[in-house]
């Protein structure tokens, strides 16, 4: 199977859930959105951009051009790994001493 049709017949991931059963898909949104703009502010300290793709996927992006779809935000790190060929530790103090300076 092709990484686009993963996709459309993956699950869903624990992290997409939406807070409550009866919010509307404005709210679905939103959570999607502030979800990629925390990820975005680890991202951009190694070089990667994360954005929404349809509300389905995500789209994780170099400075290169290197470009990968992830189906979830718990798929991105590993993927980011990948694309930037290191290990990238969301926990490294480094890394969460220049989130707090942000």
């Amino acid at each position: 199977m092709c990484a686009l049709c993963g996709v459309f017949v993956g699950e869903s991931h624990w992290t997409e859930a939406s807070v409550g059963a009866t919010d509307g898909a404005r709210t679905r949104r939103h959570e999607r959105l502030h979800r990629v703009a925390l990820a975005n502010r680890i991202l951009k300290l190694v070089g990667l951009k994360l954005s929404d793709w349809q509300g389905s996927a995500y789209l994780l992006g170099g400075q290169t051009g290197q470009t990968a779809i992830v189906s979830s935000v718990a798929a991105v790190w590993p993927e980011a790994e990948r694309l930037r060929k290191q290990e990238i530790d969301p926990l490294d103090e480094c890394l969460i001493e220049a989130l707090e300076q942000d």
